[in-house]
């Protein structure tokens, strides 16, 4: 694990969100595989699990995908995507996740903002757990949007 820590000029900077626990996305799959195939008992966490909120910075194949398999299972999780008509798409026709067998396909209808209603974020119950699932140039000023600016050092891991 490595600790990322702010200086003043971040703090200065970024919105008034709560503190922040960035994951990489294979330890998000891990959450849906443990979701997906284990009972809660042998998961032992249930309520502790069930309670994080989660944000998804990018709705788009990684994101997109883990964020709305989180959200199907019954996790709380909000997709933030750039992509105003994908975001109106969602929220319209809900996010077609497809498996490895016709079984397997779900309709997911996560919670989503558009990157322009971020700022709502301040208003609401603190995010738990952010994953940043955007194109390499983008992973920035993404993980600026979602860190806290008070939180010098918010815990992350490497993909």
């Amino acid at each position: 694990m490595h600790t990322a820590v702010a200086g003043k000029d971040r703090a200065k900077a970024l919105p008034p969100f709560g503190p922040v626990h960035l994951i990489s996305p294979s330890q998000v799959f891990g959450m849906v595989s443990c979701a997906l195939s284990l009972s809660w008992d042998e998961l032992g966490q249930r309520e502790e699990i069930m309670e994080k909120r989660i944000a998804v910075i990018g709705a788009g194949a990684i994101g997109g995908y883990t964020g709305g398999q989180l959200a199907h299972n019954g996790f709380d999780v909000t997709l933030i995507d750039p992509w105003p008509e994908h975001i109106e798409r969602i929220r319209r026709d809900g996010l077609a996740l497809e498996g490895m067998t016709e079984e397997e396909f779900v309709c997911a209808r996560p919670a989503t903002m558009h990157l322009t209603e971020a700022q709502e974020l301040a208003k609401q119950k603190p995010i738990d757990i952010a994953m940043v699932a955007v194109k390499s140039y983008d992973t920035e000023w993404a993980t600026r949007l979602i860190a806290h600016p008070t939180d010098t050092s918010c815990p992350y891991r490497t993909a």
